[in-house]
């Protein structure tokens, strides 16, 4: 079993992942081939890494055998950042005035918070108001009660063990092949 906490993980402007062990300095593995731009933001849940990018999509990879095992898509423009929230939701922001609140396991965006005026370039949350902070292009912080949102599914989609992650990509392999 691999501890993602023993892990430095970085993308940018290479198109590809690279992961160090923070104990050795040395490069375990390096995930390709699947962003065609930048990548700009990187998020953990468990066994699961998103990599968001200027190609507008969302990879999700398994950290257990560093396997690609899905692709979001939905943004219309550069994905700037990502969070997970406490609930399972991963939580992406980008240039196309969008923020969205993806359920990654179905690959379908559940809730969607817009501003015309305005290029999300940040987001946090203060989980103790239930309160989203979203920094902008026009030097502004934004504030969105999310409450909601996180009440449509208390419980989270969160996968911590192998087994849960091979059951998750044998469900989404599934998926793929009914379309």
């Amino acid at each position: 079993e691999r501890d993602n906490e023993e892990k430095i993980i970085v993308g940018g402007n290479p198109i590809d992942i690279n992961i160090f062990s923070i104990k050795t300095c040395e490069k375990e593995a390096s995930l390709s081939g699947m962003h065609t731009d930048s990548i700009t933001t990187l998020c953990m849940d468990g066994y699961f890494l998103f990599s968001g990018s200027d190609d507008m999509t969302i990879v999700m990879w398994n950290m257990t055998n560093y396997t690609q095992i899905g692709i979001l898509k939905g943004h219309q423009s550069s994905i700037q950042d990502m969070m997970m929230l406490k609930n399972g939701f991963l939580v992406s922001c980008a240039y196309d005035h969008k923020i969205f609140f993806w359920d990654y396991f179905k690959g379908e965006v559940i809730e969607t918070l817009t501003r015309k005026r305005e290029e999300f370039w940040c987001i946090s949350y203060l989980d103790r108001l239930g309160i989203l902070l979203a920094g902008t292009n026009g030097k502004s912080i934004l504030t969105f009660n999310i409450s909601h949102i996180l009440e449509s599914r208390p419980e989270a989609n969160t996968f911590k063990s192998e087994r849960d992650v091979d059951e998750a990509k044998e469900e989404l392999d599934e998926m793929d092949s009914i379309d």
